[in-house]
């Protein structure tokens, strides 16, 4: 399995002068940890590293100093102006350079990965083509008009909070990311994209400690995760 690890966004909602990725919390950056499970994991081949141009020199000192360990790293792009930029730069790289049959696209502020979440995914992913993680929701979502007014009442136990990893079958991936360039539509996912194309997602259970880092104050919880899973990374 290769694995296309998102680090290019700018953190605006974070509100910090570094990028998420490069954040440090226990004395190493957010990216190490996922990096450290993608490394130690038998089913990943090959990482390769999104970023944006910007952040170049940057990554390059944080590799320099805690990511020496991290062997699977084989290449580094540059992101696009969205999410799915980034990604379908990944895919071209991958598709030129030569790539495995399973590809998992991963974002970097998600760093508390787990090997056992990465087996289930690739298993499903085999069966239908595509899978992602997702969480139960919890709270009654409704869907709202442009006037703020309750149009939709929405089945809560239908309904599940999409994470990543999202692990695809990388020609089918490739082939729906190359049919929606140029559609105008912001995709908010990749399983987004691969559904647009046609193919099936399979929804596996998601884990609560694999959060998106998005707010200053999710670094709180971020270090309540880590102090359980503190020896998972010696």
């Amino acid at each position: 399995m290769d694995v296309i690890l998102l680090a290019a966004g700018f953190s605006r909602r974070f509100g910090d002068s570094l990028p998420k990725p490069f954040v440090k919390i226990a004395g190493k950056p957010l990216i190490f940890y996922p990096l450290f499970t993608l490394q130690r994991s038998k089913l990943i081949d090959r990482i390769l590293v999104v970023i944006s141009p910007e952040a170049e020199g940057m990554f390059s000192a944080v590799r320099n100093k805690y990511l020496k360990k991290i062997t699977k790293i084989t290449a580094v792009v540059h992101g696009g102006k969205e999410r799915q930029d980034s990604v379908f730069n990944g895919l071209n790289f991958l598709s030129a350079s030569g790539h495995g049959d399973i590809v998992a696209i991963h974002d970097a502020a998600r760093p508390f990965l787990k090997e056992e979440l990465l087996e289930t995914l690739n298993l499903a992913a085999r069966e239908t083509g595509g899978a992602a993680p997702g969480i139960k929701v919890v709270d009654t979502i409704k869907s709202v008009d442009g006037n703020s007014i309750v149009a939709g009442h929405l089945k809560r136990d239908e309904l599940r909070a999409i994470q990543t990893p999202q692990v695809f079958v990388f020609d089918k991936l490739f082939d729906a990311y190359k049919g929606s360039i140029g559609s105008g539509v912001n995709f908010t996912d990749d399983n987004e994209i691969f559904g647009v194309a046609g193919w099936n997602v399979k929804v596996v259970g998601g884990d609560s400690d694999l959060f998106k880092v998005t707010f200053k104050e999710d670094m709180i919880k971020a270090r309540h995760v880590l102090a359980k899973m503190r020896s998972y990374y010696k």
